[in-house]
């Protein structure tokens, strides 16, 4: 990993007491800074299929690839 991907912190340690909201001090400081960007859990965003919709008839005659697609995670060209 190269050297200024090496950085951060386990930010557990900073989530007290099991509390949804925390006491923070912010202070500005020179420079920039780019932050991650973090997956959420609690949402259905961009999960628009998680329930599959067909017929009883397609799910009995056909095959599951017509019902039920294979999902592409990602694409090399």
């Amino acid at each position: 990993m190269s050297e200024h991907m090496n950085i951060g912190v386990n930010a557990y340690k900073f989530y007290n007491d099991f509390k949804k909201t925390q006491k923070v001090n912010i202070s500005k400081i020179k420079g920039d800074h780019e932050f991650a960007c973090i997956q959420l859990h609690n949402t259905m965003m961009g999960r628009d299929e998680i329930i599959k919709e067909t017929t009883l008839e397609e799910f009995i005659e056909k095959d599951k690839s017509v019902w039920n697609p294979t999902v592409m995670v990602s694409k090399i060209n």
